[in-house]
């Protein structure tokens, strides 16, 4: 059982048992890169194929502090001796709560808002009767989503009434009022720390950048270092605590969920990681999700999103879902509009609020989860801090060593039909399928509970011991 400083294992078998790897420390776990060149400009489009995207992503990793003389790694893991021929019950700390399999994050950029494009995103119409209103959107459906926007900008930004009240309404509705860098142009360190005190009142801790090819202030440009573009230290101030990689997962696998934490199980795919100059912020990648409402409503199926639930995954969209006609002039960009004429008012995509409509009715019934950005990845770094201690006296302790709480934290272990008493916390759930057993109990910080098996009245060790 892994503890406290382990970065990961190899595990492999062999003949006669297995081997395993216990690693300290991989900086393929940090894949962290800035461009290589911040432009002037971009490039002018060509007459056929637009912009060539992929000659810009010309960038550099930015490697970690080196170890000193006398520095010390340390990591603690356990070994259990177990007893020949005996049924172990291993007890496997799930990522989501209350029993969810996976977890569906809405990453949307401020590019191009429109007041009224958003609204009917988040409620169904941009008629401002429909705020606050059930059945349709995204807030509307109970759904959540980490919104970005601009502090300042001509239009759709936090510094126009109709954009505020609409933050305002994502902050009630649970999900994340976030920053797309401070403008869309270029920002100097005055103007990022005066945008940031701007907009405090929605305590913006997850900041995207904007254009980073062109933007040096951007985290992924020059943002992240020490020099007069460098802002880490005005993020962490602020309350900044999450910072976007400016890279998408199978950026080139067409219009679909990806699961940022799948992959090859040989190789380190981290979807969050510590920024490696500095672990005050840490990052997160996503996967791009930008296409038509059709596309991206097709890609939404039930299919896929059972596909997500049975690799415990976590599906994190890069999405933008704002923008208008009125605010949008490319043609190609307009094909992928999320909303639609309405009787002189716009609407959510009827496609697409079908597909949203789908994601929610399989968080209602607890499979999928809905969180902010945020939420996710707090829970994720948090869930680094839990340990499972297995007893000689057949019971299995499950520790929060962290500082934060953990609120129905799942845990999972194949005991179905079996009795398993939580002692310590009050179980809020349970769910027996395909001979595992799902369980959930909040878990306070420092705090711990024991899980305890039995048949009936004759007890089951979880881990017997030799």
């Amino acid at each position: 059982a892994g503890g406290p400083g382990l970065a990961a294992a190899r595990i492999e078998p062999e003949r006669r048992g297995v081997a395993v790897s216990l690693l300290l420390d991989d900086a393929e776990e940090r894949p962290f890169s800035t461009y290589a060149a911040c432009l002037e400009h971009l490039p002018a489009p060509g007459r056929s194929h637009g912009i060539r995207w992929g000659e810009l992503e010309v960038r550099r990793p930015v490697r970690g502090s080196t170890r000193l003389a006398g520095d010390a790694d340390e990591l603690r893991v356990t070994l259990y001796p177990l007893a020949p021929e005996s049924r172990f019950l291993p007890v496997v700390v799930e990522r989501w709560p209350a029993g969810a399999r996976a977890a569906v994050v809405l990453t949307d950029h401020a590019d191009r808002t429109d007041a009224a494009a958003l609204r009917a995103v988040l409620w169904g119409s941009s008629d401002p009767r429909a705020s606050g209103g059930v059945g349709a959107g995204l807030l509307g459906r109970g759904l959540k989503v980490t919104r970005t926007f601009f502090a300042h900008a001509r239009s759709g930004a936090l510094d126009d009434p109709e954009v505020r009240l609409l933050a305002d309404d994502l902050a009630v509705c649970g999900s994340e009022v976030a920053l797309h860098s401070i403008t869309p142009e270029r920002d100097g360190r005055d103007a990022v720390r005066t945008g940031l005190a701007s907009a405090a009142e929605w305590r913006p801790v997850t900041w995207i950048d904007h254009e980073p090819y062109t933007n040096c202030e951007a985290i992924a440009s020059r943002g992240a270092g020490d020099g007069p573009w460098g802002i880490r230290d005005l993020l962490e101030r602020a309350g900044v605590r999450w910072v976007w990689a400016a890279g998408d997962v199978d950026g080139r696998a067409g219009t679909r969920i990806v699961n940022v934490l799948g992959g090859d199980p040989a190789a380190a795919r981290p979807a969050i990681f510590p920024l490696p100059n500095d672990p005050r912020l840490w990052a997160f990648r996503s996967s791009m999700f930008y296409a038509s409402p059709r596309e991206l409503a097709a890609a939404l199926s039930d299919a896929a999103l059972a596909a997500l639930e049975a690799e415990r995954g976590l599906f994190v969209a890069h999405t933008y879902l704002g923008p208008s006609a009125a605010t949008t002039h490319l043609q190609a960009h307009r094909a992928r509009l999320a909303v639609v004429g309405s009787g002189g008012a716009l609407a959510i995509h009827p496609a697409l609020d079908a597909a949203f409509a789908r994601v929610a009715a399989r968080a209602r019934v607890g499979r999928l989860a809905s969180l902010a950005w945020a939420e996710a990845g707090d829970r994720l770094r948090a869930l680094g801090d839990v340990e499972v201690v297995y007893r000689p006296d057949g019971a299995a302790e499950v520790r929060n060593e962290g500082a934060a709480a953990l609120e129905s934290l799942t845990v999972t272990l194949p005991a179905a039909g079996l009795d398993v008493s939580v002692e310590g916390a009050a179980l809020l759930g349970r769910e027996d399928a395909d001979g595992w057993a799902r369980l959930w109990f909040d878990l306070p910080a420092g705090d711990h509970v024991v899980l305890r098996a039995s048949d009936g009245v004759v007890p089951v060790a979880i881990l017997p011991f030799r």
